[in-house]
């Protein structure tokens, strides 16, 4: 049952790291690739002590400390490399005015996120 808790509550710090806290690193379309590597250290900072609170909460899962970099690691790249390919994606849809599938980009960019937090989860968490 601590599993789902902690995995409940890494969704939040998700929500809380890719959009609460990023209110100014998404500010311009020229400055985009900058823009893209502040949000990432952003999500970054936030994640690292989002977790590290976590494993404050849930002691008994003792996350090991090659473990906690390799989430943290992974989930990094992976969240450079999925902004990074939507971010171009939208610049074309937005241009064209293609709202629709703008909308569905995003959205696929959340699935991605939280499907890559889950394996990572399951990878570097469960023993």
């Amino acid at each position: 049952m601590q599993y789902i808790w902690f995995l409940s509550l890494l969704f939040v710090i998700h929500y809380l790291a890719d959009f609460f806290v990023q209110v100014y690193t998404w500010k311009s379309n020229t400055q985009w690739f900058r823009d893209l590597i502040t949000h990432t250290i952003t999500y970054i900072f936030v994640m690292i002590f989002g977790v590290i609170v976590l494993e404050a909460i849930f002691p008994a899962l003792a996350i090991p400390y090659h473990a906690f970099l390799g989430f943290i690691t992974v989930n990094s790249v992976i969240h450079f490399i999925t902004d990074l390919l939507v971010k171009k994606m939208t610049r074309v849809l937005r241009r064209n005015n293609e709202l629709t599938a703008y909308i569905n980009i995003i959205a696929l960019d959340q699935c991605i996120h939280y499907i890559t937090l889950l394996i990572t989860f399951g990878l570097f968490f469960v023993k």
